[in-house]
């Protein structure tokens, strides 16, 4: 389950447009719920209706915002997914306090719908915040490390091995992924690369970069494999986690 909810922020980090169209789907859900069923059926429910109304008033505006930055939001995301994170939270309080007002007329059925609702809550405000934290970690990260490893990777898939070894420390340690081990130096590094390519065709292209807070910069890469005679041998998403010295690579792990 932790391991789903991290795979699905580190997507949403790359595509924040689409957290504000789950926020979104999720304040029309609730304001349907609260609208049309809870407000239609309130003596199974206990909540009085004036508080219904305007509960799914709220739903119905933290739709809009959202849905708005979901069609018009072009970058500068993590301020704005911050702001509707604020919102979730404080409407969770808000419904908190509701249930302790009217807890002597709530039902079962409204005191578990209500705890539902701000589990769930609770989940997305999670989710809002790691993706606004790693979006800024990500904006730290300056161009020229970036740059530093689009170079490295370039000159790999180009077999450009010079250029790759212009970006890596004397001393730099590599992993041997398909025989194990490491590598070190630029000579060995130069040998293992050689004779890797004589016996597979491999291509490798960064997807997403973050900072960890080990000081590592860990790379999301789609590496596709082929053999020398063109067919895939694999095809997937990895992790490259860089380990830097006189901003140069000093060793890269495999995860």
């Amino acid at each position: 389950m932790i391991r789903k909810v991290e795979h699905n922020i580190r997507y949403l980090t790359e595509k924040p447009k689409k957290l504000f169209l789950i926020d979104a789907l999720g304040a029309m859900t609730t304001a349907f719920f609260l609208y049309v069923l809870l407000r239609n059926f309130s003596e199974y429910f206990g909540m009085p209706v004036v508080v219904l109304n305007a509960l799914s008033v709220l739903a119905v505006c933290f739709c809009i915002y959202s849905m708005t930055c979901f069609l018009f939001l072009k970058g500068n995301w993590a301020p704005f997914i911050i702001t509707i994170s604020m919102a979730n939270i404080l409407y969770a309080v808000l419904t908190l306090g509701l249930i302790a007002m009217y807890y002597p007329e709530l039902t079962f059925a409204g005191i578990a719908y209500f705890i539902i609702e701000i589990v769930i809550i609770g989940v997305l405000v999670y989710i809002e915040f790691k993706v606004a934290i790693k979006i800024r970690k990500n904006k730290l990260m300056t161009a020229t490390l970036k740059d530093l490893i689009k170079k490295a990777y370039s000159g790999f898939n180009d077999r450009d091995i010079d250029k790759a070894l212009s970006t890596m420390h004397p001393d730099v340690e590599w992993p041997k992924a398909f025989e194990g081990g490491y590598v070190k130096g630029h000579d060995a590094i130069r040998e293992y690369w050689t004779r890797q390519w004589g016996e597979i065709n491999p291509n490798v292209e960064p997807v997403g970069f973050d900072n960890r807070a080990n000081g590592t910069v860990e790379i999301e890469v789609h590496q596709k494999v082929k053999d020398l005679e063109g067919n895939i041998v694999f095809d997937g998403v990895v992790k490259h986690i860089y380990t830097l010295e006189d901003d140069l690579l000093r060793k890269m792990d495999i995860e």
